[in-house]
């Protein structure tokens, strides 16, 4: 009886303590939304829409893809695409960012560019692919992977306050040292911008207005030159975000091209991006990946006419033909 309550006892306090572990490790965590009515755009220049995302991974992939297809790409079979047409622009390239911040590769879609890839993303970011196992990798592929990850962390000058659970910024109540992290750009009724600073040498951009036709339109629109302080009555609200979204640009899939001098169809066009934004700072990741698989040429047909066939000339403006040959061996008419 004493081994039974013993147990008990044991097995009791094992239940408290894996309670407490899960208690610990969860507290105040919040886990990343997945979004689903959000969409991303391949480039800086594609007309904005409502609820729209762009991370410039994308365009990456498809600098090198271009660049090795010899040009510009187009399909075959939508010679008119406006999203490659778009892309073909390269409104942003490898001069545009830091190599600090993105990791790139592409080859033949085999095992050993899967372990270069990975390698490469862990021992640059110290970063895991979440896309790599969703492209088909085999010894001896004739496919292509185009790939690139962008990631970056950002730290605020000073941490802002916690309002709730869901921003944070600068109130009337709010240390004046939380000043320094941020200018103005402007500030007209109900259109405002903010510039906010990092240790990390990277800027955050605030606007609330007016949009333009696409995220680069609207940005040339704000003047970052003319900055002033913020002042002892300005507050600053801005909420917590956290979260990821995986998206497909359908517009370019199974589109057929010449690619390398042979047949292929662009496979897969995937983009990610996983973005959080608290008090402290901010974190962004962001993959891109594009799968060209190769096509077998279908047989041509073949049009012998070396020997054993008939022969019609006629006039182009007559129904008969003024001459014709039924040849059965070749040799005969030599």
């Amino acid at each position: 009886m004493d081994k039974l309550k013993e147990y008990g006892l044991t097995f009791f306090l094992v239940i408290i303590l894996i309670i407490c572990l899960i208690y610990y490790y969860t507290r105040d965590e919040k886990v990343t939304k997945e979004l689903k009515n959000v969409k991303l755009l391949p480039t800086i220049v594609t007309k904005l829409e409502d609820n729209t995302i762009y991370c410039p991974t994308f365009q990456l992939v498809w600098n090198d893809l271009k660049k090795e297809a010899g040009g510009n790409v187009s399909f075959i079979d939508d010679e008119n695409n406006q999203m490659a047409r778009e892309l073909n622009l390269e409104t942003f390239t490898e001069n545009d960012i830091s190599s600090d911040y993105y990791y790139k590769n592409y080859g033949l879609m085999t095992p050993s560019l899967k372990k270069e890839i990975s390698d490469g993303v862990w021992k640059k970011f110290k970063q895991q692919s979440s896309i790599l196992n969703e492209f088909n990798f085999q010894e001896d592929s004739k496919d292509y992977l185009f790939y690139a990850m962008l990631y970056r962390e950002f730290t605020f000058i000073e941490p802002f306050d916690i309002i709730n659970n869901d921003t944070f910024g600068i109130t009337s109540n709010s240390n004046s040292k939380l000043d320094k992290n941020l200018e103005v750009l402007f500030y007209q009724d109900d259109s405002y911008a903010v510039f906010i600073k990092t240790k990390t040498g990277d800027e955050v951009i605030l606007y609330k207005g007016n949009r333009m036709d696409s995220f680069l339109d609207t940005y040339k629109m704000i003047d970052l030159e003319t900055k002033e302080a913020f002042q002892e009555n300005d507050t600053l609200t801005i909420p917590n975000l956290d979260f990821k979204i995986k998206y497909e640009y359908k517009d370019l899939e199974n589109k057929k091209m010449i690619f390398k001098d042979n047949n292929y169809t662009l496979d897969k066009a995937l983009q990610t991006i996983e973005f959080k934004l608290d008090n402290t700072g901010g974190k962004v990741k962001s993959e891109a990946g594009i799968s060209n698989k190769y096509t077998s040429v279908e047989p041509g047909r073949h049009f012998n006419f070396s020997d054993d066939f008939i022969l019609f000339v006629k006039e182009s403006n007559q129904e008969l033909p003024y001459l014709a040959l039924n040849i059965k061996d070749i040799d005969s008419f030599r």
